[in-house]
């Protein structure tokens, strides 16, 4: 199994690691926006409480006049490297079921040891310290990393 010493960093506060769900990803949301351009509308996406859903959040970068992107949100209060299996394997569905849709897993703070295995199996992440990947892009760099992501995805659609 995965033996990794947790070594918290201390731009992580007690209180980002004690979120609700929909805080974290309210935060999730906020990072992104921070890391568009203003015009860029990033939007949570209400969901139909009456129907079933596995997705944490979808979100909506783009508008109508632009192009729109959606973004499947997998938020976990914590997350170990014992985790990314899981992950893994609601992505694949996803994506077997409805091609290619990002998925972008969201945490308060996430390992090195995770990170990598995210990577590793191409998935996106963004966590609360400023640590964000994205399978497109192959440079590791801050949060600006998805700005290409999704403006190729916003012109495709």
């Amino acid at each position: 199994m995965f033996n990794e010493t947790v070594n918290v960093p201390k731009s992580v506060n007690m209180a980002e690691r004690t979120l609700s769900e929909s805080d974290l990803i309210d935060r999730a949301v906020a990072k992104l926006k921070a890391s568009l351009p203003a015009s860029w509308p990033v939007n949570r996406l209400q969901e139909d409480s009456s129907e079933p859903s596995r997705a944490d959040a979808i979100l909506q970068i783009g508008s109508s006049n632009q192009g729109v992107a959606r973004v499947i949100v997998e938020a976990r209060k914590s997350f170990t490297p014992k985790d990314v299996d899981a992950a893994v394997g609601r992505a694949r569905l996803l994506r077997r079921v409805a091609g290619e849709v990002p998925f972008l897993v969201v945490a308060p703070w996430l390992s090195e040891r995770s990170r990598a295995l995210l990577e590793q199996a191409g998935l996106n992440y963004l966590d609360l310290a400023g640590n964000v990947m994205n399978s497109r892009n192959t440079r590791k760099s801050p949060l600006g990393t998805f700005q290409g992501y999704w403006r190729c995805l916003i012109a495709r659609q």
